[in-house]
């Protein structure tokens, strides 16, 4: 037995909008929670913050989108730059154009 349940288009509409935003708050996408504006991140800390692969943070590199320092053998990342390249949506549109 199936249940029809009739809705009006913005009903479905921002029933679609609370699920989205549900979703992104459960992985975190979007928001910044109190971003640390001093300090740097390692690759694999960077990758995880911002939800990318090492590759797509070598192709930041070597784009000339995010610098990094390198110390001794490892390489870092500023977090006032990171979280600059997140705020201003560059991170996403980057993705988006290099899939």
């Amino acid at each position: 037995m199936e249940n029809l349940i009739v809705l009006k288009e913005s009903q479905l509409a921002e029933m679609i909008y609370e699920t989205l935003c549900r979703c992104f708050d459960e992985r975190n996408i979007g928001k910044l929670e109190k971003p640390v504006e001093h300090g740097f991140y390692e690759r694999d800390e960077l990758c995880e913050y911002g939800h990318i692969s090492l590759t797509t943070l070598w192709r930041l590199e070597k784009a000339g989108v995010l610098n990094s320092v390198k110390v001794g053998r490892r390489k870092l990342y500023a977090k006032q730059d990171v979280n600059q390249l997140i705020e201003s949506g560059q991170l996403a549109n980057f993705n988006d154009k290099n899939k």
